[in-house]
């Protein structure tokens, strides 16, 4: 799935991550749903495969990329198993009444809050899983097969010209003015979303300038226009002046 921006429409970015426990050799887990990305809900057409990264954590190897011409809207959708016979398994949502708590250790975090409270929703005549988006945005999905009251959703603000995989576009999520470490939500509210949406990509990309830098010299001043460009660089120390 591209992540990269299609000017005049409204980026959003969706990391999805699913508990499937009875999985068996083979299987694929898609998300499908609405939108040629999710296949239009045919599980063969969607191109949103997770894989399991520390079974029964399945996760996608990158985030989703969905462009919406609204500032408003509502995505359905749901999880489903894929064989290797092309057999397809749709989860099946039970009752499940009682709020749970997702350990932010299952995410990488140690550290306060430990823990954040999962939204429960009644399963009454819901059929799919629906997620209400907001303006230009990055949203974290945590659930868990065959559980729609037992999920864990996020979701931060960016801005429109957002590409942290790209020289030159914006890896800024968030839009407070005091991301202070000693703040007991710093990790939620600003590491947790660049670990999921900057750190792989925006590493990646200042690791081949970095590459670039050793390797060709050029006219006095232009690397520091390009590392100024690049933005990230400059602050996380990966370059030496020339």
């Amino acid at each position: 799935v591209s992540t990269r921006f299609c000017g005049g429409l409204m980026p959003v970015e969706l990391s999805f991550q699913c508990y499937c426990s009875c999985a068996r050799p083979g299987d694929e887990l898609k998300v499908v749903g609405e939108g040629p990305s999710l296949g239009d809900w045919d599980p063969y057409r969607s191109t949103v495969c997770l894989k399991a990264t520390h079974f029964p954590l399945w996760q996608v190897p990158l985030p989703v990329l969905l462009n919406s011409e609204g500032a408003f809207w509502t995505l359905e959708y749901k999880y489903v198993l894929v064989g290797e016979d092309g057999s397809v398994e749709w989860e099946e949502f039970d009752p499940a009444p009682e709020a749970s708590q997702l350990p932010l250790g299952d995410l990488g975090f140690e550290e306060l809050p430990r823990s954040v409270s999962l939204s429960s929703e009644e399963s009454e005549g819901v059929i799919n899983r629906r997620l209400e988006i907001e303006g230009d945005c990055v949203v974290l999905c945590t659930e868990t097969f065959n559980q729609l009251a037992s999920t864990f959703k996020a979701m931060w603000p960016i801005r429109d010209d957002w590409g942290p995989d790209l020289a030159g576009r914006s890896a800024v999520i968030g839009r407070g003015k005091h991301r202070n470490s000693l703040n007991p939500l710093f990790k939620l509210q600003y590491q947790l979303p660049r670990q999921v949406f900057v750190a792989h990509r925006r590493g990646r990309l200042i690791s081949v300038l970095s590459k670039l830098h050793h390797r060709i010299e050029l006219a006095p001043g232009l690397w520091t226009h390009i590392m100024a460009f690049v933005g990230e660089a400059l602050r996380e120390g990966h370059f030496s002046s020339r």
